[in-house]
């Protein structure tokens, strides 16, 4: 890529000139002179200097839309080639919320390390907004999806399910009050709540609790309100936060009922009760995400079938 480009995507990414030099260690005269230039090659700004962060102007936006994709046509030159080499080399770009980087693809990025250590392997941490974003933009190669409008515009893959449940402090009366409903840690690990017999609770039994919800642009926030909503119950909202793993501690240490989903519970002894929502929003399944029409990386191919080895998913292609 043209040295100048390079300047310019930086500029974009870091959002003032200082920042960019730095990373790109040159002096702040040399990376305005290179931006100018192009500029008046162009006969057009490309940022709007007047804020801060600079924005990009329209011409710069189709400006860096061209550079991303020479950028992605020269990594899928790197990839086939790197294929050809069975995968030791190459870069794998994998976004994802930090329940999905942690609790689902530790493990397999793990193994998936060991097998191909020559491949570099970065996990982006944002909102399922953020995400589709770079996916279109092709800075990452996959995500992890359960929101169907999100995945209309992207090539699906079969992963896994997960289901959402209402955590409630061990301490709170309200448990006594749902006692039949009520399960333990060790009956969420040992799958009772899936079982044909386990009984769901209308979230309307915990309308007068205080809740830990997710923000906005979580896939989860938009369940809960929800569920909620059907049930005729406005939450009263204690904590709003980014991270399922934050709040799920956050109840486990007392501060307010949440929303968690199963595959959160790993340890018998957290102090909370648990209760399956009666909704059938308290399912989700997930799809591997790539750009839609786009070439899928050897690597990313590689990371989605060494999943479906731990999780048993059926081998088919993208839907």
């Amino acid at each position: 890529m043209q040295q100048e480009m390079e300047y310019i995507y930086e500029m974009y990414r870091q959002g003032n000139i200082m920042t960019a030099a730095e990373k790109l260690y040159i002096s702040q005269p040399a990376l305005s002179m290179s931006i100018r230039k192009v500029e008046k090659e162009l006969g057009m700004p490309l940022f709007d200097r007047s804020s801060r962060p600079m924005r990009l102007t329209e011409a710069g936006k189709i400006y860096i839309e061209s550079v991303e994709k020479m950028r992605w046509l020269e990594r899928e030159m790197e990839d086939r080639l790197a294929g050809l080499s069975e995968l030791k080399s190459g870069v794998l770009r994998i976004g994802g919320s930090h329940y999905i980087n942690t609790v689902i693809l530790a493990c397999v990025l793990t193994k998936f390390h060991q097998r191909y250590p020559g491949v570099r392997v970065e996990l982006v941490e944002e909102s399922s907004a953020a995400l589709a974003e770079m996916l279109r933009r092709h800075q990452i190669d996959l995500t992890l999806s359960c929101n169907e409008m999100f995945m209309q515009e992207f090539t699906k893959y079969p992963a896994f399910c997960d289901h959402v449940l209402i955590a409630v402090p061990a301490g709170d009366p309200v448990n006594q009050k749902a006692a039949d409903h009520m399960l333990s840690a060790a009956d969420i690990i040992a799958g009772k709540h899936l079982s044909a017999h386990s009984v769901a609770v209308s979230p309307g039994v915990f309308e007068n609790l205080s809740f830990i919800l997710l923000e906005p642009g979580n896939n989860l926030y938009a369940r809960a309100k929800q569920m909620f909503s059907d049930a005729g119950v406005d939450p009263q909202v204690a904590l709003s936060l980014s991270q399922l793993s934050t709040a799920y501690h956050m109840a486990a240490a007392g501060f307010a009922a949440t929303l968690t989903c199963d595959r959160m519970v790993t340890s018998p002894d957290v102090p909370l009760c648990f209760y399956l929502p009666d909704s059938p929003l308290s399912e989700r399944t997930f799809h591997f995400i790539t750009p839609s029409g786009s070439y899928v990386t050897h690597a990313a191919q590689e990371l989605i079938r060494l999943f479906r080895e731990d999780y048993a998913v059926p081998e088919v292609g993208g839907e």
